[in-house]
């Protein structure tokens, strides 16, 4: 329960952040880290179907906490710079 809570709050605090990043860089460098993050997020999604099915778990129990709260940043910060979860891109 406290990795759920870690992950929850560390996500709402990266979709605060995410806006402010994209107000405070010009709109050709926003368009090149959303491009960025879709070939990552794309690449990701390849190399997901590539992995054994029955594989462990990638990080220590003990790490999961951390992994939790960085994950939950990240999520959030690339949830609000493409414009899901509610929001959406600057005109």
């Amino acid at each position: 329960m406290p990795t759920l809570a870690a992950l929850t709050a560390s996500a709402a605090v990266g979709a605060f952040l995410g806006p402010a990043l994209a107000k405070s860089i010009s709109d050709s460098q926003l368009e090149r880290t959303i491009l960025l993050l879709l070939v990552a997020i794309g690449l990701g999604v390849i190399v997901e179907s590539l992995l054994p099915a029955a594989i462990g778990p990638l990080v220590d129990e003990s790490l999961w906490l951390a992994v939790a709260i960085v994950a939950g940043l990240a999520i959030g910060l690339v949830s609000s710079l493409l414009g899901v979860a509610g929001g959406s891109p600057r005109p």
